[in-house]
């Protein structure tokens, strides 16, 4: 004799959350669960593929917690309702979170990194030049401008690991 496996409700069928990729016709891409409500946890990324959003989604919004990674390494942890961000978090790449009301960081009075906040300053000679520790080495003529470095005759910002490979005119 078979074995039935007992009937379930409408409702209980069409609310299931499955494992999907979709790519959209705007370039747009998602991985995750999903109902046929548009409820479920994963991964948007948007069409300049330079932003994501990881969370919760309710009716195809994001809804309940989520986080957008930019490319640059900046992350926006948020709240969401019904799509509308209620709460947010700015947190920088090197772990620096964003006060909207005490911000004292790079600020005239205060130029410290935030390595030195975290971890006290460097005595005299040792201080840090960049947030990376050990500091990046800067070839002679070049600046160093935070994602490369900057060459000023040729205005151009070159790639960290190749001086041949440009990341931008910076004219």
């Amino acid at each position: 004799m078979v074995k039935k496996e007992p009937l379930c409700s409408l409702s209980e069928r069409t609310n299931k959350a499955h494992l999907v990729e979709k790519e959209f016709p705007t370039h747009s891409s998602y991985r995750g669960t999903w109902t046929i409500f548009g409820d479920g946890n994963g991964t948007f990324v948007f069409p300049s593929k330079a932003v994501s959003y990881e969370g919760s989604f309710a009716d195809g919004n994001f809804h309940g917690e989520g986080y957008l990674t930019y490319d640059n390494g900046l992350i926006l942890k948020g709240q969401w309702v019904k799509g509308k961000m209620t709460e947010r978090k700015l947190v920088f790449p090197d772990g620096l979170e964003f006060d909207e009301v005490e911000w004292n960081y790079c600020c005239p009075t205060d130029r410290r990194y935030t390595k030195e906040y975290d971890f006290g300053l460097e005595p005299a000679g040792r201080s840090y030049v960049t947030s990376e520790k050990p500091p990046v080495t800067i070839p002679p003529g070049y600046y160093d401008c935070g994602d490369g470095f900057y060459e000023p005759n040729t205005c151009c910002v070159y790639k960290y690991d190749d001086l041949t490979a440009i990341l931008r005119w910076a004219h």
